[in-house]
């Protein structure tokens, strides 16, 4: 027999016996206590954010955002045209 045969199946795997337990993984656990500020800022940007203002558009009465375009705006255009007249 060769040095390799000699080897026990828990060399080959990178396994050590933990005790009466025996074999067990080591997981990854922290080094310290995340603290509730560190988690605050950490948590920060997925907080809720508040609901955006709903507006009428003048023109057509749809609900749109502030800023948006939502149509081209005859019906605001006709009533100037008819109130020069």
């Amino acid at each position: 027999m060769t040095m390799n045969d000699q080897r026990c199946p828990q060399q080959e795997s990178g396994m050590e016996e933990f005790g009466p337990v025996g074999s067990m993984q080591l997981m990854a656990v922290p080094k310290r206590k995340v603290t509730p500020h560190r988690k605050g800022i950490r948590n920060g940007p997925k907080a809720l954010k508040p609901a955006p203002l709903i507006m009428r558009c003048k023109s057509c009465g749809r609900v749109k955002l502030p800023h948006f375009f939502c149509c081209t705006g005859d019906k605001i255009n006709e009533e100037r045209d008819n109130s020069t007249k």
